[in-house]
């Protein structure tokens, strides 16, 4: 089960790291993306070796125990 937990807040964290590098949010007058515009985005690959090791501080238990949380920021 915490295998499965991990997964899914690694998906969450990914797409809300994608989300928050696009351009088109300052485009003035740019209406909604649509769907398939944020379906395009969140399967863009994200490329350099720095994620493993992001997702692995933020996501990964104090001690390798699951309940263990330690608090993570990003600033």
């Amino acid at each position: 089960m915490e295998s499965i937990r991990r997964k899914v807040d690694a998906a969450k964290l990914r797409r809300l790291l994608q989300a928050s590098v696009q351009k088109q949010f300052l485009e003035p007058d740019r209406p909604p993306l649509t769907v398939e515009e944020w379906d395009g985005i969140f399967r863009r690959p994200i490329s350099g070796n720095g994620w493993k090791v992001l997702e692995n501080f933020i996501l990964t238990p104090k001690d390798e125990l699951a309940g263990n949380w330690t608090p993570r920021k990003i600033l």
